[in-house]
């Protein structure tokens, strides 16, 4: 009985290892749900297949070796542990990706003659979810800078079995937005690219904005609130925290004017 647990416990925290989370955090973001499909749509192709490729390594490497060891029942445990370690992180409060290609990791373990069909299969899934992902809107690039945004506007379609209408796009609606900067909005903590591009902004040790009780920061002018100074918290603090900056602003901007 003991093998199995230990089997199990291998499994799942070695599903927690998340290489989208590290990835992401060493190139300044934070990325909510950590797996591939996620970082794919936040940095790209080659990052999203980096850690594809990891995703499916980790459970590999945890169920290979203890189907040639052990009784093929502690490698199949160890790899449904390593899949949900990986759906239901502990150490990223149980808010991982979904699974697949870790999934894909541990069939191929228990089963190397699947290769080719798995790779079929994880092909599928990223143009789904890429295609389906990026249906909704797509940055405009010219010479490497964003000039505008395309989008497609949605409708609620007809209700499914469990009574939810979801979003479909509507047919030839197309447009474009033009813009200068896009501002990705993932996670609950500020993107490090704010403090480290703007002279003057200052930030704690958890890498927050310092602001004063007016939500002014240390550069004259700028003012933050909501999770960029708190941290994670709630909407209505984002909101007062809003309300606030907004009266202030109007303050700063008609003393200034004078």
């Amino acid at each position: 009985m003991s093998k199995y647990i230990l089997c199990a416990l291998l499994g799942y925290f070695a599903g927690c290892f998340s290489p989208s989370y590290l990835l992401s955090r060493r190139r300044g973001f934070d990325i909510r749900n950590a797996g591939a499909t996620n970082m794919m749509l936040a940095a790209g192709l080659k990052p999203g297949l980096v850690v594809m490729a990891l995703d499916v390594s980790k459970a590999f490497v945890v169920t290979f070796p203890l189907r040639l060891l052990l009784p093929p029942l502690c490698a199949a445990l160890a790899g449904l542990l390593c899949v949900l370690g990986h759906i239901f992180p502990v150490f990223l409060r149980f808010r991982g990706g979904k699974g697949t290609a870790c999934l894909c990791g541990t069939v191929l373990g228990l089963t190397p003659e699947l290769v080719l069909p798995l790779l079929a299969l994880g092909l599928f899934v990223y143009v789904v979810n890429t295609v389906l992902s990026y249906n909704y809107v797509l940055a405009v690039e010219i010479n490497g800078k964003v000039v505008g945004l395309k989008c497609v506007r949605m409708k609620l379609g007809e209700p499914d079995a469990s009574g939810r209408r979801r979003p479909i796009p509507v047919e030839g609606s197309n447009f474009e937005i033009p813009v200068d900067t896009v501002i990705m909005s993932l996670g609950t903590s500020p993107n490090p690219l704010i403090r480290t591009t703007t002279e003057g902004l200052e930030a704690n040790k958890k890498g927050c904005l310092v602001a004063d009780e007016h939500m002014a920061t240390t550069r004259e002018g700028v003012y933050a609130g909501g999770d960029a100074v708190t941290g994670a918290a709630t909407v209505i603090l984002a909101m007062g925290a809003g309300k606030t900056a907004a009266a202030s602003i109007d303050e700063y901007i008609q003393n200034k004017n004078k």
